[in-house]
This record gives C-alpha cells, sequence and structure tokens, in this order.
C-alpha cells in the first residue's frame, strides 16, 4: 500500500489548522473558510485521483501482460517439449546450447520464450509494470528459466557484437530483485 495519499490528506490538514493561525480574518469569516477548505480539498483530489487511477492502471497492465505471458508460455513450451522428444532429448540436455543453436526450430522457440521474459523485464525496469506482481507471480518462473538457459544466453551473447546485449534487462531485473523469501 502507498501512503502518498495519507502524506497528501496531512497536510491538508496541516494547511486547513493553521491558516486561521496566520490569517486572523478566517476565524472571524467561516464562510471564507469553509470556502478555501473545499477549494483546498478539490486541488488535493485534483492531484491524487489521476495517481491513484495510473497506479491501478499499472496493477491492470502487469497482470494483464503476466496473464498473456502464461498463455504464450504455455503453447511455446509445447512446441519445444514436442521438438525435444522428437530429437530424443530429455533431462537437462534439453538446456545444452549446441543442442538449441542446432535445430532452428529449438533455437526460435528459446527466443520466444527468452524475448517474453524479457519484455516483462523490460516493463519492470523502466516501470511500466509493477515489479512486485512481477516478483509475485513469475519470479520463480524466471529465475529457473534464466539459470537453464544460462549457457545458452552467455554462449548467444559472444558470438557477435550486435548479441552483447541480448537478454540484459532479465539480468538486470534479477539483479535488483532477489527471491522474495530471501533477504
Amino acid at each position: 500500500m502507498t501512503l502518498w495519499p495519507l502524506w497528501v490528506a496531512l497536510i491538508l490538514v496541516v494547511v486547513m489548522g493553521l491558516l486561521p493561525v496566520f490569517f486572523p480574518k478566517w476565524r472571524t469569516d467561516p464562510w471564507g473558510a469553509i470556502s478555501a477548505a473545499a477549494t483546498l480539498i478539490t486541488a488535493g483530489a485534483a492531484i491524487s485521483i489521476p495517481l491513484i487511477i495510473d497506479s491501478s492502471a499499472r496493477a491492470t497492465r502487469t497482470a494483464d501482460q503476466l496473464n498473456e505471458l502464461d498463455r504464450k508460455l504455455v503453447d511455446t513450451l509445447a512446441t519445444k517439449q514436442a521438438a525435444d522428444r522428437k530429437n530424443g532429448r530429455t533431462g537437462s540436455t534439453i538446456y545444452d546450447a549446441t543442442y538449441i543453436k542446432s535445430d532452428p526450430v529449438i533455437q526460435g522457440v528459446v527466443y520466444r520464450i527468452l524475448n517474453d521474459y524479457e519484455y516483462i523485464c523490460l516493463g519492470s525496469n523502466k516501470g511500466l509494470f509493477i515489479t512486485e506482481v512481477v516478483k509475485a507471480l513469475r519470479w520463480d518462473a524466471l529465475a529457473s528459466t534464466w539459470a537453464d538457459y544460462r549457457q545458452f544466453i552467455d554462449q548467444h551473447r559472444k558470438e557477435n557484437i550486435r548479441q552483447a546485449q541480448a537478454w540484459t534487462e532479465c539480468d538486470k531485473w534479477l539483479q535488483a530483485n532477489p527471491h522474495p523469501t530471501i533477504k
């Protein structure tokens, strides 16, 4: 929960309490005080309502994007599992960088997985998504995916100078957001 609405209310109360001290006319003109109070409350609402709406919209956008990511990953992972079975791969060998690079279908699927996560990490890093929601809903899956594909990611970055920054947003995000239960 954010505390800024309480701070806005506190500032309004303090201002309303101090105005009669500095402007004695307010003590004798109650309608003027009521008018000023109404103006301050309206100004506070005009400032805080868009901020509340923006916060709510970011939360909704974050949840929607994570839900969409889940849908896409289900299809993508089903494609990868079918290709792995067809290639006779099981266990940790399905994450081997040489194997991934050797099959264009597998490589395309892995690119899709990493790019989908990179989109979420970039949005969270730039403040478009709420990091706490991403942590709560996808931290474990993101961290395990990054650990599983670490060899492939590192090798991909070393192959070409243009690829050196591939998928770096998730590296930054994971470093800035340690596991929620580990402090």
